[in-house]
């Protein structure tokens, strides 16, 4: 058999293709990788210049409805479990984790605060608005499971997207030009 009988053959070139077009997905998946994680950095630092553009009040504003949010959410939690006490330590840890910003968690009340999500700034809204409705569905179709381990799950699941209101929360105050406009300050119920 010649070189190019070899190299030519049905199943060579059918190995070449395969190969080629393994290559040519993973070029592309890796240039659509790219142009994805650009488009979140750039889209994420537009919604921090907008933010830190507006006037004092507004910013305070939008900083007092993220932190009652997850408060919010935490509280819904904290009734459905009946574990008030421990998930206020949880709440607690976690907002502690905003660093150069005093909160004062003494008054937050032991009844439900209602989630409001009217924030002025429409991208920030529709986030939020997806973090809640997917807590909700996950309250709604595991969290009161019979079953111990898709009760954990959900718990799981409800804690991550809390920990994304929160993360989300702290780009903003991570900004420099931020922290120079608004500085610590506290939020109180």
């Amino acid at each position: 058999m010649s070189i190019k009988d070899l190299l030519f053959n049905k199943d060579t070139v059918n190995s070449w293709i395969s190969v080629f077009g393994a290559f040519l997905g993973t070029f592309l998946a890796g240039i659509v990788s790219v142009f994805i994680a650009r488009w979140t950095f750039n889209k994420q630092n537009t919604m921090q210049n907008y933010v830190i553009s507006k006037n004092r009040e507004k910013g305070i504003q939008m900083i007092e409805e993220f932190v009652h949010l997850a408060i919010g959410s935490l509280l819904l939690l904290q009734v459905m479990e009946g574990e008030r006490t421990n998930l206020h330590n949880v709440m607690t840890r976690e907002i502690k984790k905003l660093k150069d910003v005093n909160f004062e968690l003494s008054n937050i009340p032991s009844e439900l605060i209602s989630i409001d999500i009217n924030i002025p700034f429409q991208n920030i809204r529709i986030l939020l608005k997806i973090l809640v409705i997917e807590i909700e569905n996950v309250l709604i179709n595991q969290y009161e499971s019979e079953d111990k381990l898709i009760r954990e799950l959900a718990t799981i699941q409800i804690e991550r997207r809390l920990s994304l209101i929160i993360e989300y929360f702290m780009s903003f105050c991570s900004n420099p030009k931020f922290k120079n406009m608004y500085g610590n300050f506290s939020i109180k119920k």
